[in-house]
């Protein structure tokens, strides 16, 4: 091999042609980097009341917080550099449980979920489905569901009421709803759309023809409760959560061809300005005709696709796009004022311009066809 090709090898942006399958390795390079600057680190260290009684005996020991921070970073090290991804992701994955399981006051619904993801994304191995990925997901709405069930205070609103009111200091959003409707039914409404919502997400994450749409119903409703919450990310629970939708959208293998019809005009030059500022990984190949369905068309997958549809589907596919927005969401969070509303309404914009209409449309065609029949 090369020096340059060890090199390229090494580039952290890189995820294709290594040992984890691409939208894995991708998830967990996010998630790492989300830990970074959130600067979980610090919080790395001795134990402290732990949930397992041995774990006691390192308290106050300053090689063991020495000892898991430098494990934390070694894993972020193989896994961002390409050198032993799947390793990496599950070092990672480890560090993280046995930090929330040596200090009890640190247990939080984010980080077990970081934690879970990146071993499960690092213990995955071939070129199949993440069918234990999918499952957490799963695992993760019906465990909600049945935690709110299960407490009466959310089908009274109580619980509801007491964490806006205690916690969040009534964000904005909602104390416009309650100053229109009856604070008691309206936090009680609340408590039942979040408990309908999830069971909901749960049903069609296990229904493999239903995951798609699962997915897209929540992330709508994790960027409602964001916008309800005055842009409370819960941690990084909201982050890390729709960075783990993406293993739902494999990479497909092989290149993805797009066709441009005709020499003139605008769109040849551009989809060329995409290729090269958004397809990192030479994943797609651009042929032009004079004739076709449409001035633009993509095959990918056995399918095709025309037009808009083409255009989304195809960047969707390019490594770079998805580095590219997570670096703009960064900076937003970081160091933009008013970042709530600006990442709100940037989120709604990336939503909307990706939403898979076409296929809405054609869903919702056949449905009408069944039922008139």
């Amino acid at each position: 091999m090369s020096l340059l090709a060890a090199i390229e090898k090494r580039n952290p942006l890189k995820i294709r042609g290594l040992e984890m399958q691409p939208m894995l390795l991708l998830v967990s390079k996010l998630i790492f980097l989300v830990l970074v600057i959130e600067r979980y680190d610090q919080k790395l260290g001795s134990p402290f009341i732990p949930f397992i009684g041995p774990l006691d005996l390192f308290h106050d020991s300053v090689s063991y917080a020495l000892a898991i921070k430098a494990t934390f970073f070694l894993g972020g090290t193989l896994l961002l550099l390409n050198l032993k991804p799947r390793m990496g992701s599950v070092l990672l994955g480890l560090v993280l449980l046995l930090h929330i399981l040596a200090t009890r006051l640190d247990f939080k619904n984010h980080v077990l979920l970081s934690s879970m993801l990146l071993m499960l994304n690092g213990l995955h191995i071939g070129k199949g489905r993440p069918t234990f990925v999918y499952a957490q997901f799963v695992l993760i709405y019906i465990g909600a569901c049945f935690n709110k069930v299960l407490d009466p205070d959310w089908w009274t609103g109580r619980f509801f009421q007491n964490w806006m009111e205690s916690r969040l200091n009534v964000p904005a959003p909602v104390e416009l709803i309650v100053s229109v409707f009856p604070p008691s039914l309206t936090y009680a409404a609340f408590g039942w759309i979040a408990m309908a919502m999830e069971a909901l997400i749960a049903y069609f994450l296990i229904v493999p023809s239903k995951r798609r749409a699962g997915v897209w119903i929540a992330a709508c409703f994790h960027f409602c409760t964001f916008v309800l919450s005055a842009g409370n990310l819960f941690g990084f629970f909201i982050p890390n959560l729709i960075i783990g939708f993406l293993v739902f959208r494999p990479f497909p293998r092989g290149r993805v061809a797009f066709c441009v019809r005709g020499d003139s005009g605008p769109l040849p030059w551009c989809m060329k300005c995409l290729q090269t500022l958004l397809d990192w990984d030479n994943a797609t190949v651009i042929s032009k005709s004079e004739s076709g369905a449409g001035s633009l068309t993509l095959d990918i997958g056995g399918r095709r696709f025309c037009g808009f549809s083409a255009l989304t589907n195809g960047l969707l596919q390019m490594t770079g796009l998805f580095w590219c927005l997570f670096g703009t969401f960064s900076l937003v969070y970081l160091f933009a004022p008013y970042s709530q509303i600006l990442i709100a309404v940037g989120f709604a914009a990336v939503a909307a311009f990706f939403f898979p209409y076409s296929d809405a449309i054609k869903y919702f065609r056949e449905k009408y066809k069944s039922s008139g029949s």
